[in-house]
C-alpha cells in the first residue's frame, strides 16, 4: 500500500536547462511550484477575470491577441522563476533579477522559455528525486 504523502511536491523546484542539441547544461531555474504562495496567489489573480466573465455572461472571455497572450504569459514566467545558476553573458555571472528574468524571456531569440514553461507543468521537477546533479528524466527538462 503506497502512502499519500509519496505524491508531496516541493515548494520550489530545479530545472536544468538544456542546449539546441537536448544536452544539459549548467544552466539551472529554481521555478516556483504548485504549492509556492507565490504560484498559488499568481494562479488565483489569473483565474478571476476568467471566473468573473464565465458567472457573468456564462462564456469565458480569452484574450485574442497573441502579443498580450505572449505578455501575459511573460508576467507569469517572472513572477514564477524564483532564480537561477550558471547564467553568464558576455563572460560576466547574470545575478537574478525580475527584470532581468523579463528581458531574458521576451527575447524570442532564446530557446529556454519552453522549456520553462513546461517544467512549470511538470510535477517531476518539485519532487525530491529532481536535483540538478542527477540526469533530468521529464520531457519537461528535455523541451
Amino acid at each position: 500500500m503506497a502512502n499519500i504523502s509519496a505524491t508531496k511536491t516541493e515548494d520550489t523546484g530545479e530545472l536544468i536547462i538544456k542546449d539546441n542539441a537536448g544536452d544539459p547544461t549548467d544552466i539551472v531555474f529554481i521555478l516556483a511550484g504548485f504549492s509556492h504562495p507565490v504560484r498559488v496567489e499568481t494562479e488565483r489573480k489569473a483565474q478571476r477575470p476568467l471566473l468573473r466573465s464565465l458567472n457573468k455572461t456564462g462564456k469565458v472571455a480569452i484574450n485574442e491577441d497573441p502579443e498580450d497572450l505572449w505578455d501575459e504569459e511573460t508576467e507569469r514566467l517572472v513572477k514564477l522563476t524564483i532564480g537561477w545558476r550558471n547564467i553568464q553573458e558576455d563572460a560576466a555571472d547574470v545575478p537574478f533579477s525580475p527584470e532581468k528574468a523579463r528581458e531574458y524571456y521576451d527575447r524570442r531569440d532564446l530557446g529556454f522559455r519552453q522549456q520553462v514553461v513546461a517544467g512549470l507543468a511538470d510535477r517531476q521537477v518539485f519532487t525530491k528525486r529532481s536535483s540538478p546533479n542527477s540526469l533530468p528524466t521529464s520531457s519537461a527538462a528535455s523541451g
